[in-house]
């Protein structure tokens, strides 16, 4: 860009001769649709980001709870179990 054409664009912009140019404004909607597109696109990204975080959060607590159900669970069962050994040796010393 040369000086003439620097000169000749802020002299315009002054003179408030670049709003009756049409190539204004068709600067301008394409900025506004490129603008809209861009903020959309990153909107949509970040909300999906940010919602692959919070499952992950939850995945962990979830495993956390299901490690803790589990042993739990186990800890139930061998009391259970060991009732029954219990049970069944009683009734064996009953017959001898």
């Amino acid at each position: 860009m040369n000086a003439a054409t620097l000169h000749k664009i802020v002299s315009d912009a002054i003179n408030e001769n670049v709003f009756s140019n049409w190539r204004f404004y068709l600067l301008l909607i394409c900025i506004g649709t490129l603008t809209s597109i861009i903020g959309a696109y990153l909107d949509g990204r970040l909300k999906m980001k940010g919602e692959i975080a919070a499952t992950k959060s939850d995945f962990a607590e979830i495993q956390h709870q299901l490690a803790e159900t589990t042993r739990l669970a186990k800890t139930v069962e061998t009391a259970v179990v060991h009732n029954d050994w219990i049970a069944r040796e009683g009734n064996v010393l009953k017959r001898t």
